[in-house]
C-alpha cells in the first residue's frame, strides 16, 4: 500500500518535505538532532535536479506557459561549505532564476524573477577571475610538497652527493613534463612542479651553504658539487609559480536582466566578493548586492543559454504565441 506524507499528502516517493524523509546515516542523524542540518533526501531533491521551475518548483501564473529551461550555473562559497545549482527558465510571462543548494546549516535557496514584458536587455558574461582563496590554498600545498620532497632529496644527498644529484635529475626533470603536456589539470601540474622544486632544492640548498663556509668544509659532507643545481631550482620554481597562477584563475559567470529604457536591473547573478574568506577577515563582510556566493561558475549548458535566451525573449515579446511555439520544448 502506498504511503503518503502527513504534511503535503503526496506519495513519499514524490515528497520533499523534511518530515517525510528520515535522516540516513549516523552523521546525518546526529547533525539533524543538533540543529545544524536538515533531514534531506537524495542530492536530486536538494538541488531539484530534473525539475521544471514552473510548475514543479513554484506556482504557475494563470495562463503561464513554460518555454525553455537551462541548468546554467554552479554557485558556491567553499569556506562556508555552501553550494547551489542554478537554473534559468523562460516562460511566456517571466524570466526566473532559481538556485537550490545546501550549506553547513541546511538547505539554501536563491530566486529572482522578472516580467518578460518589462525586459529591455540581457547581459550574460562568461570569463575568468583570479581567486584569492585558490592562490593561498595552492601556495600552502605547494610549500608542503616542496618541504616533503626537499627533505627526501636532502637525506639522500647527506649520505652521497652524487646519488642526490642523480635522483634529483632522474625524477625532477620528468616531473616538469606534465606542465607542458597535460590539458588543464592545473592543480596536478602545480603539485608535479612543486615536487620537482623540492628535489632540486634538497641538493642545491646544502651545496650553496657549503660554498659559503669560510673553512671550505662540506655542509653535511656534501661539498659544493651540487651548487650547479641552483639553475634547475630557478627553472622549476618559475614553472611552479606559473602553474600556481593558472590554478588560481577560475571561470566566472554573471547574468543581468535590464529593464526597458535601461532603467533598473532585476535578475543579478554574479560572484559576491564580499562573501569571500579574505573579505570576511578584512571586515568587508557580505555586500548583499549580488547572490551571496563567492563563486558563480558556468556549466555545460551556459553557452547554449547565452546563444538562445536573448533571441527567445525578443521573439516572445514581438511574436507572442508564434514566438512561444518556435522555442517551446515539448
Amino acid at each position: 500500500m502506498a504511503q503518503f506524507c502527513s504534511q503535503c499528502g503526496n506519495p513519499l516517493a514524490q515528497c520533499t518535505c523534511s518530515a517525510a524523509v528520515a535522516p540516513s546515516g549516523t552523521l546525518s542523524g546526529m547533525k539533524a538532532r543538533m540543529g545544524i542540518d536538515e533531514p534531506t533526501g537524495s542530492q536530486a531533491d536538494i538541488y531539484e535536479r530534473g525539475r521544471k521551475i514552473v510548475p514543479e518548483s513554484i506556482a504557475q501564473d494563470e495562463g503561464e506557459i513554460p518555454v525553455r529551461q537551462y541548468d546554467v550555473a554552479i554557485l558556491r562559497t567553499r569556506w562556508q561549505f555552501k553550494r547551489a545549482e542554478g537554473r534559468m527558465q523562460v516562460t511566456n510571462k517571466r524570466v526566473i532564476f532559481r538556485a537550490n543548494g545546501k550549506s553547513l546549516m541546511g538547505r539554501t535557496l536563491f530566486q529572482q524573477e522578472f516580467a518578460i514584458s518589462e525586459i529591455g536587455g540581457l547581459d550574460l558574461r562568461r570569463d575568468w577571475r583570479f581567486g584569492g582563496f585558490d592562490f593561498i590554498f595552492g601556495a600552502l600545498v605547494a610549500l608542503l610538497v616542496n618541504a616533503i620532497f626537499g627533505g627526501i632529496s636532502g637525506l639522500i644527498s647527506n649520505d652521497n652527493i652524487a646519488a642526490g644529484i642523480t635522483v634529483a635529475l632522474l625524477f625532477g626533470l620528468p616531473l616538469l613534463v606534465p606542465f607542458f603536456i597535460l590539458k588543464k589539470r592545473f592543480f596536478l601540474k602545480m603539485l608535479s612542479c612543486a615536487a620537482s622544486v623540492g628535489l632540486f632544492t634538497g641538493v642545491a640548498g646544502g651545496s650553496f651553504l657549503s660554498s659559503l663556509n669560510p673553512f671550505g668544509r662540506s655542509y653535511y659532507g656534501r661539498g659544493s658539487d651540487g651548487s650547479f643545481m641552483l639553475i634547475f631550482v630557478v627553472i622549476a620554481l618559475v614553472v611552479e609559480l606559473i602553474a600556481l597562477f593558472l590554478f588560481s584563475f577560475k571561470e566566472n559567470l554573471s547574468i543581468t536582466v535590464k529593464g526597458k529604457g535601461g532603467v533598473g536591473e532585476a535578475i543579478l547573478v554574479q560572484a559576491d566578493m564580499g562573501s569571500g574568506l579574505l573579505a570576511k577577515l578584512l571586515g568587508r563582510g557580505n555586500s548583499g548586492v549580488n547572490c551571496g556566493f563567492s563563486e558563480v561558475l558556468p556549466t555545460s549548458a551556459t553557452d547554449t543559454a547565452i546563444r538562445e535566451v536573448g533571441a527567445m525573449i525578443n521573439d516572445i515579446q514581438a511574436l507572442g504565441d508564434f514566438g512561444i511555439e518556435k522555442w517551446k520544448v515539448e
